[in-house]
């Protein structure tokens, strides 16, 4: 389910730098979130953790 949360606001709420979030997004970037990043963002409604894995092996 699509969140319509800012990328300032979800990296607040998980504390990391906005800077860090971008860097995640950004493909280029090998920056990745961890566990507890993943875990902190299940905090916001409708992000249950299952929502990051894929449903079939890479």
């Amino acid at each position: 389910m699509a969140q319509k949360i800012s990328q300032a606001t979800s990296a607040y709420g998980i504390d990391i730098s906005d800077r860090f979030s971008g860097q995640v997004e950004n493909p280029k970037h090998r920056a990745k979130y961890d566990p507890k990043h993943v875990n902190g963002i299940t905090r916001f409604p409708g992000c249950p953790p299952r929502g990051f894995l894929p449903e079939k092996s890479l």
